[in-house]
């Protein structure tokens, strides 16, 4: 695990860089994960825990898609009960700093420093949202945006709907409790909308997005500034695309673990006892 350069789900194990294989229960089948400074945060269709180095798991909140955790690991923000919890992340579970009612189906998406971008539905279409937990919360939609990949140098990188140029990437900032757009480009990049948050590089500054051909490593401020931007991955992965470091996404095929880097290089690295279909990378 340690020349792959991430953690890995086999079956009911989590295989670690370290060499560990710990335990995964208490979710069902696992939607998505991440690593934090106090362990792994794991996730299913009703349940999340925490997995700490022991190998012991505690619970947190939410479930399914209603939770998302900061850049950095050390917060996690969780729907319940028809709030929008926002909590530390500790070795013991949650600690929780704040609590804000929101409307039936908001779920958190991103950090955008001490606040969370939220999504939500309104009529027939879906919005985003920034929420300040200092104070009450106002909904004021963007319905322009229609996707969200995360944080990337103090503003949410994000892909949204242009009158003439279609889908475009986006930096967005907040202002006047809302989120605008600060910059935006890449309109010929031809990333789609369906394409799920969670894949920036743990920096901020790359995008992994899919093609017709695979896969496509995107300089975001290049993007924004009219660069030539793209890098290629032609891989077509049975597994989710997840950065290792700043320069290096890691897939799966039949050959085994692809690694494509930002420089243009590839290399396939053989798992030990198990395909890679097997597996589920880690996010984060």
């Amino acid at each position: 695990m340690a020349t792959v350069g991430i953690d890995l789900r086999v079956g009911d194990q989590l295989w670690t860089t370290e060499g560990s294989r710990l335990p995964l229960s208490g979710v069902g089948e696992i939607v998505r994960a991440y690593r934090v400074p106090v362990g792994w945060v794991y996730g299913g269709a009703t349940n999340v825990r925490l997995l700490r180095p022991d190998g012991n798991s505690v619970p947190l909140g939410g479930g399914g898609d209603g939770w998302t955790v900061s850049p950095d690991g050390a917060r996690f923000a969780y729907v319940a009960d028809g709030a929008l919890r926002v909590a530390d992340l500790t070795t013991d579970g949650l600690s929780v700093r704040s609590t804000t009612n929101v409307p039936p189906g908001t779920v958190p998406v991103a950090f955008l420093d001490r606040r969370v971008v939220v999504a939500g539905r309104v009529g027939h279409s879906r919005g985003y949202d920034l929420l300040d937990p200092a104070g009450p919360y106002q909904p004021s939609w963007n319905l322009d945006v229609t996707a969200v990949y995360g944080t990337a140098g103090g503003a949410v990188a994000a892909l949204i709907r242009t009158g003439d140029q279609g889908l475009c990437l986006a930096a967005l900032k907040g202002r006047a409790h809302r989120l605008r757009v600060d910059r935006s480009g890449a309109c010929t990049l031809g990333l789609r909308a369906e394409f799920t948050p969670g894949r920036l590089a743990p920096g901020g500054g790359w995008l992994v997005a899919p093609t017709p051909d695979g896969l496509a490593l995107v300089d975001i401020d290049a993007a924004l500034t009219g660069e030539y931007a793209t890098v290629d991955c032609p891989v077509r992965s049975i597994v989710p695309a997840v950065w290792a470091d700043n320069m290096t996404v890691v897939v799966g095929d039949d050959r085994g673990v692809v690694q494509c880097r930002t420089d243009g290089t590839q290399q396939v690295v053989s798992l030990p006892r198990a395909p890679a279909r097997t597996g589920s990378p880690f996010r984060g």
